[in-house]
């Protein structure tokens, strides 16, 4: 017997969960609207979460920048010295 509907497994699955002892099983219930988070405040995360994946991008190549930088003047000093 294969079940094809989600709606059936959802309800057994809730029955099973009650029969446990779980006080409210109706586990995959839809979200009323008013608590669905507005386009906003999903954008403002996202712009907020681009600005500091963007900042840290900016703080590694800084310091690649400094660290290739200090490898070539090794290099250039080295090659310089009359010693």
């Amino acid at each position: 017997m294969t079940l094809r509907s989600p709606i059936a497994i959802v309800s057994i699955l809730n029955r099973v969960f009650s029969l446990f002892g779980a006080v409210n099983p109706s586990l995959f219930k839809p979200r009323p609207v008013r608590d669905i988070a507005g386009f906003f405040r999903i954008f403002a995360t996202t712009l907020f979460e681009g600005f500091i994946l963007s900042f840290f991008l900016i703080m590694i190549s800084f310091c690649a920048l400094i660290y290739l930088q200090t490898c070539d003047r090794k290099r250039i000093f080295a090659v310089a010295d009359p010693g």
